[in-house]
């Protein structure tokens, strides 16, 4: 679908809902909370019928509520440590340390999808969280990211690449390994979503003949 119009609506001092009318919709909601995300989802149905926002399906695994303590706060630490020079930095540190621990669990909270037929629905964010759904179609790479810790707890990042102007790329965080064949089937079924131009040079191809997008796993040792 053509981009077709842009809607931008002010709330209070929490920020705005940003509306786009293209193959893909990205919905920031507002920190505030309240009647915003139930407004947000009524012009979904009204304006994109066949985007209809349902409950989300899978989240973080709750194997990787360790990992937001384990996991290194650098910049932090790194905040502090010129403490030793100017003290006040240490008091600064601190700050910036729960800052961190609040932004981890607020994204753990948040990060969620859900696998449709024909498109996928993605959440992410910690103080902005944003709901995107978008094509399966639409979709150019797959990548499943593993760190030490990660690899420790069984989880992994999923990081979708899609189609877009400029490229938009989602991560979800410490999703359960165990996922890793479900996402995989679905993202490669995507050769049924793929359309040939009837007076294209290749029209004569099968559907199915369609290279996939790319696939990607990267372990850090």
């Amino acid at each position: 679908m053509p981009k077709i119009g842009h809607l931008c609506f002010p709330i209070a001092f929490f920020g705005h809902f940003q509306y786009t009318l293209t193959d893909q919709e990205r919905i920031p909601h507002s920190p505030s909370g309240g009647d915003f995300h139930g407004k947000a989802h009524e012009l979904i149905a009204i304006m994109l019928p066949e985007f209809q926002l349902r409950s989300m399906t899978h989240y973080a695994s709750p194997k990787a509520k360790k990992l937001i303590w384990l996991r290194p706060p650098i910049f932090a630490s790194l905040v502090a440590a010129i403490g030793f020079w100017k003290p006040l930095f240490f008091i600064l540190g601190a700050i910036v340390l729960v800052f961190t621990y609040i932004n981890r669990i607020r994204e753990y909270r948040h990060t969620a999808f859900r696998l449709e037929d024909t498109h996928v629905q993605l959440r992410s964010g910690a103080f902005t969280v944003e709901t995107l759904v978008t094509k399966r179609a639409k979709l150019l790479e797959l990548q499943f990211e593993r760190s030490l810790l990660q690899r420790m707890f069984g989880v992994m990042s999923v990081k979708l690449t899609n189609r877009a102007h400029p490229v938009h790329i989602t991560t979800l965080l410490d999703i359960d390994s165990s996922l890793q064949p479900l996402i995989t089937s679905w993202f490669e079924a995507r050769t049924k979503d793929v359309e040939i131009d009837p007076h294209s040079q290749y029209s004569s191809l099968k559907q199915e003949a369609c290279p996939i997008p790319s696939y990607v796993e990267v372990n850090s040792k």
